[in-house]
């Protein structure tokens, strides 16, 4: 967004309109010299009309224009700039920049937090050890067109876990020679570009893009299973019971709420009757067709509803009322765990527990002489108890247990196309006995890439009866990354 404070060429001092912004007019130009620095960092650059950069191009500012009359004026630009961006403008700022080392040393050492305890922890083991920067793997990574390999661009695919391997793969390839050779071809060259600087440089080694594309083929990535019994035991709200049987065709569970944080669905589950139909009312008002209502105009909407309510009902009676602050709403759930008193065995509220922690898939009998495949969950309240068994034990249905599943588990699976392959299990349905997998492989915010039509990812629901047929087994990557059955 232009403000017209900080939407100026540096060089120049003119403000740069929107419409600039986007055309010719304008280029991005690296402050310290790229051939020099290597930095493509937002703090190297500034936008700049390419009029007032002529004759700069390899050169720092003070480099170019500081024997110049205008050079005073560059450096009150300057000042308006972020301090990461000023320091730059200095006259030895090139000496700065150098201290850090030179051109091999600064590519020899990332100075980013975790960088410098991974290379701390390491040096216990092997007392010589080099952190590579991730400017230089990245640039390495694509003049060598490593990202097309995960992508259908040269650009590097974040979404796919594959692409750390990509970056250890090009962090071995990096030599001390490779870096002399661009140590040297950045400091003696000083009108090089980017692109004439990596130009020729030498292939790691002969047909290394498909070698490393076999490797990504056959890898499977590894994931930590979430196996740990800790956490939110419940949700932290706390639910009173229903007593009344006629209202658990809404709900069983009954909590409070500010007036204007109920919800679109929420204000059908209002326990008061009366006040639910007049706030649906209110709602009904608001909404426009099929859309979904948005809290920003409903939440207005009810508190002005509460008020006008409260002014009716003072009239009414003469007496002053204070408006509706809270409501009462109905929640039906099917998992809540009653609190009971200790003493009566009375039970005085309940609580819906947090997470599942693991789904026992189990071989029962059909009632037919065959078997089939079911789920059965249980969640980390029902873990921590003391003398937990599983329930089909306590049961005692008769069924023999095939794979237990936590997050983070791999499965080895008959996919829909026909073809066998590794997932990994992301979430556990138990109310519908389906189990979230995805691809070893797939990173990124799932279900969001799911509701991209554009992204190619989707959920693969696998309902637990299916797994047999699929013929679904539990897999685990050893140390040596080879792929061996898992026992539950």
């Amino acid at each position: 967004q232009l403000d017209g404070i900080n939407a100026f060429c540096p060089y120049s001092g003119e403000q740069i309109s929107l419409n600039q912004l986007f055309s010719s007019e304008i280029e991005t130009d690296h402050i310290l010299p790229y051939s020099l620095t290597l930095d493509d960092s937002l703090s190297n650059k500034v936008l700049c009309f390419v009029s007032s950069n002529r004759g700069k191009r390899n050169k720092t500012p003070f480099g170019y224009w500081g024997d110049q009359k205008i050079w005073p004026a560059i450096l009150e630009n300057a000042q308006r700039l972020p301090k990461s961006k000023r320091w730059r403008f200095a006259p030895d700022a090139m000496e700065k920049f150098k201290d850090e080392g030179d051109f091999l040393a600064r590519q020899l050492n990332e100075t980013r937090h975790l960088a410098r305890v991974a290379r701390n922890y390491v040096t216990h083991v092997a007392p010589q050890v080099w952190v590579v920067t991730g400017q230089l793997t990245a640039m390495l990574r694509g003049k060598w067109g490593l990202n097309s390999l995960l992508n259908d661009d040269n650009r590097k695919n974040r979404n796919d876990h594959r692409h750390h391997a990509i970056d250890a793969f090009t962090i071995g390839c990096i030599s001390r020679g490779l870096l002399n050779e661009l140590s040297k071809r950045a400091g003696h060259a000083e009108n090089l570009e980017e692109s004439r600087m990596l130009s020729d440089l030498p292939e790691p080694f002969p047909n290394y893009r498909d070698a490393l594309r076999d490797i990504l083929n056959k890898m499977v990535v590894s994931h930590k299973p979430e196996r740990g019994k800790q956490g939110a035991l419940h949700e932290e709200t706390n639910y009173g019971i229903v007593r009344n049987k006629a209202e658990h065709a809404i709900g069983n569970l009954v909590y409070r709420k500010a007036i204007e944080g109920v919800s679109e669905s929420e204000i059908d589950r209002v326990r008061d009757e009366p006040l639910r139909k007049k706030l649906q009312a209110v709602r009904d008002a608001l909404k426009v067709g099929d859309a979904k209502l948005d809290q920003k105009k409903l939440g207005p909407a009810l508190l002005a509803f509460a008020k006008q309510e409260a002014e009716t009902e003072a009239q009414r009676s003469g007496k002053p009322r204070n408006p509706i602050r809270h409501v009462r709403i109905l929640k039906p759930e099917a998992t809540n765990v009653e609190i009971k008193h200790r003493v009566t065995g009375e039970a005085y509220r309940a609580v819906v527990p947090a997470e599942n922690w693991c789904m026992d898939v189990v071989s029962v009998p059909d009632g037919k002489g065959g078997y089939v495949w079911k789920g059965f969950a249980a969640d980390i309240y029902e873990v921590n108890q003391s003398g937990w068994r599983p329930q089909w034990e306590r049961d005692k249905i008769g069924g023999k247990l095939i794979m237990r599943l936590h997050k983070g588990d791999l499965v080895e699976i008959d996919d829909v196309d026909g073809v066998r392959r590794v997932k990994r299990v992301v979430r556990l349905s138990p109310s519908n006995s389906i189990v979230y997998l995805a691809g070893h492989n797939e990173a990124g915010t799932l279900p969001q890439r799911h509701d991209d039509k554009e992204d190619e990812f989707r959920w693969d629901f696998a309902n637990i009866s299916s797994m047999k047929t699929r013929k679904c087994c539990k897999v685990k990557v050893n140390f040596i990354g080879k792929l061996k059955p898992s026992v539950s």
